[in-house]
């Protein structure tokens, strides 16, 4: 478990494809918004838990169940160092819990509000491709980070695309052959359509060259970003240069 903006953002990802498969409540039944045996005290604690517990609120999550709300004062029992040693923490917790309730209202107003932007989760491409999962983070963090709400949309439910506005593809290298149709129509009746990485629907799920025309259809209509690395020369200057 990792701590900071990304285990908020991962966690929140999460909780926006499970909203994007059904409009259903979605519960966190053992919430670790804290480590294990955690020895640190520092006041930023307090502060991680509220931030955790907004975020999942406004991405979805309906219900959230605290692990743990038991304390151990043995060092070598995964309770020991829970919220509960900790006044600073269970007052966070608490405090949030009556501001959720309170603003009821309004967070669901921005749970509700319609997603202008899809991003593609694809498991094909998952399957084939290791750096797939860091690309869709990568996208939906600079969605986030730019205030703009997100769609996931998985291959099953492709036609949900057409919901929004915007489509990112984030190195979505193998895909089956109706969601290539699918996106190809999204193009063609004005959807934006984002590629990242230069082989983004070159394949299908069997890991087989697409045939057709639809990939290199959807690529001229898209804008195009490469996200692979080139390389570069390093070379020392001369004397010469120096001058």
């Amino acid at each position: 478990v990792t701590t900071g903006a990304h285990q908020v953002l991962g966690e929140s990802l999460w909780y926006d494809y499970m909203a994007g498969i059904g409009e259903v409540p979605i519960i966190n039944s053992e919430d670790h918004i804290h480590c294990d045996g955690e020895e640190n005290f520092m006041p930023e604690q307090a502060l991680w838990m509220q931030t955790n517990l907004w975020q999942g609120a406004i991405h979805h999550r309906g219900f959230s169940q605290i692990w743990v709300w038991r304390r151990s004062y043995n060092p070598a029992n995964i309770y020991y160092g829970s919220p509960l040693f900790r006044p600073d923490c269970i007052k966070a917790i608490g405090k949030t819990n009556l501001d959720l309730n309170r603003l009821s209202y309004e967070v669901n107003a921005l749970v509700t509000e319609p997603e202008d932007i899809a991003i593609l989760y694809s498991a094909a491409s998952r399957q084939y491709n290791e750096d797939y999962m860091r690309s869709v983070y990568n996208a939906y963090e600079a969605c986030l980070f730019n205030g703009k709400k997100v769609r996931v949309v998985t291959e099953s439910q492709i036609e949900k695309i057409n919901r929004c506005k915007v489509l990112i593809l984030p190195n979505s290298r193998n895909v089956p052959k109706n969601v290539l149709e699918e996106i190809r129509a999204f193009a063609e009746k004005g959807g934006k359509v984002i590629m990242l990485g230069g082989d983004t629907l070159t394949k299908d799920e069997y890991n087989r060259e697409h045939g057709g025309t639809a990939a290199a259809e959807v690529k001229n209509a898209a804008t195009y970003i490469p996200t692979e690395s080139l390389g570069a020369d390093v070379v020392s200057p001369n004397q010469k240069e120096l001058a």
